[in-house]
This record gives structure tokens, C-alpha cells and sequence, in this order.
């Protein structure tokens, strides 16, 4: 495992497109989006995208990036040449910790609200992502 610290949150989009939170248990559909931006300074940010909507209408989106600063030598460890290959391994680790983050950020922000009954189900990010990612660092 790669040695790391979260250094940064930020929450990229926050948005409620209804006054009134639609009823019944089959009410609500959820398109989850994750996507990585791998910087040349030691960097890897996942962001994950939450968007729940009712018969194709939005209700709330969520969008999460997490910075992520790994260690040098463990950066060193995976850069060959001018290419970095970030492991799926770490990529599923770093975006399982995102997703906890949005969890939070989710609570916090429509705690008190009726929106609050929205809970983001658990998540295999593993399965959604199927290799490792390469980026050429200039």
C-alpha cells in the first residue's frame, strides 16, 4: 500500500432542484460518476459524482474531490520514465475514501432537511474501476 494523506475537500457541486422531497420507496434512481485527476507533484484526486433523481427529474447532486498527496518514494515506485501508472488497487482505495467523504458532506449539508433521507447505498468502488490508470508527466 502507497502512503498518503488527505490534504484537501472540496465539495466541486452542492445543489437541491426541488422544494419538496418526492414520496414512496421506489421514488428515487442514483447515477454515481467517478472520475481521477493525477497531478505531476505527487498528486491523485478523486472526484465522485452523486446525482438522485424521480422519473428522470433531478432531485439533488453532490460532487465530491478528495487530494490526495502520496509519498515520494511511493510516487517514485510507480513513475516509469515519464509515465506514472497509478494501481487499480489504489485508485479502488483513494475513491472508497471519497465516497465516505461525500457521505458526510451529504448529511452535513441537508441534516434538518427532508432531503436528509437520501443515503448513498454502499458502493463497490473495486467494480468500477477495471484497470490501472497511466498518465505521461511532462
Amino acid at each position: 500500500m502507497i502512503r498518503f494523506r488527505m490534504f484537501k475537500i472540496n465539495v466541486e457541486q452542492f445543489a437541491i432542484f426541488v422544494e419538496d422531497m418526492p414520496q414512496g420507496q421506489d421514488a428515487f434512481s442514483l447515477e454515481t460518476r467517478l472520475q481521477f485527476k493525477i497531478s505531476d507533484e505527487h498528486k491523485i484526486a478523486p472526484v465522485a459524482r452523486f446525482l438522485f433523481a424521480n422519473k428522470n427529474q433531478p432531485i439533488l447532486v453532490i460532487e465530491v474531490c478528495c487530494e490526495f498527496d502520496i509519498h515520494p518514494e511511493d510516487w517514485k515506485a510507480m513513475l516509469k520514465g515519464t509515465v506514472v501508472t497509478i494501481p487499480k488497487e489504489t485508485l479502488s482505495y483513494l475513491a472508497a475514501q471519497t465516497v465516505g467523504v461525500a457521505r458526510g458532506v451529504l448529511y452535513c449539508k441537508t441534516e434538518g432537511t427532508p432531503f436528509w433521507a437520501l443515503i448513498l447505498p454502499p458502493i463497490n468502488v473495486a467494480s468500477m474501476i477495471s484497470e490501472d490508470i497511466s498518465m505521461e508527466i511532462l
